[in-house]
């Protein structure tokens, strides 16, 4: 797998060293830029859409969720590293 060096500010460091437990630094801090890739990507395809057809309206996403039956939930993280 290819090795990528990154500098971090000191306070920032030793709260993902405290949150990556035993998964590893590296591990999280690949799974943060995965999600973090992700949500651009969304957004990305969000404005394309929007681009052809137009803002997504209130009543856009109420119609979506009714036709999915999708409700929205509290996102769970998993706790801390103890």
């Amino acid at each position: 797998m290819p090795r990528l060096t990154v500098t971090l500010p000191g306070d920032l460091v030793e709260e993902v060293r405290a949150r990556a437990g035993r998964g590893g630094v590296s591990s999280w801090i690949a799974e943060a830029a995965a999600e973090r890739l992700g949500r651009e990507r969304l957004a990305a395809a969000i404005a394309e859409y929007e681009g052809d057809a137009g803002p997504i309206t209130d009543a856009d996403i109420a119609a979506a969720r009714a036709r999915t039956a999708w409700q929205p939930t509290a996102r769970r993280r998993k706790p801390p590293a103890a």
